[in-house]
């Protein structure tokens, strides 16, 4: 098989596995709507990893705050520790200091979804 942008037909890049997909090859939607393998295909508890569910309602700053504390524990930093939190429009922006108080990283945490990116 030829590899992406030539060959035997529309390639697509699979972020999953890393791999670009091919005529041929399984991968979501080869077969059809509902057909192929790809996280949560045969329902909650298998796929790739823990099934994302967004909350029902928008997060409180005490949501986020457990959010951002939950983060740098996870990263095993001792170093780290969680500062303010200011309330945005939709997001809250939450502080990660150093221990000594320094400014290490800013990060957005969406309301609606709980997710969070990097703003600094």
């Amino acid at each position: 098989m030829m590899g992406p942008g030539g060959g035997y037909g529309a390639w697509n890049y699979c972020p999953c596995c890393g791999s670009y997909m091919g005529p041929g090859m399984m991968g979501p939607g080869m077969m059809g709507p509902g057909y192929g393998m790809g996280p949560g295909m045969m329902g909650p508890g298998y796929g790739y990893g823990p099934q994302y569910q967004p909350p029902q309602k928008p997060l409180e700053e005490k949501d986020a705050k457990e959010i951002v504390e939950n983060y740098v524990r996870s990263t095993r930093n001792p170093n780290l520790k969680a500062g303010t939190i200011t309330e945005k429009d939709t997001y809250f922006e939450a502080e990660i200091l150093t221990k000594d108080g320094s400014l290490a990283d800013k990060l957005a945490v969406d309301k609606r979804t709980g997710w969070m990116r990097s703003i600094y």
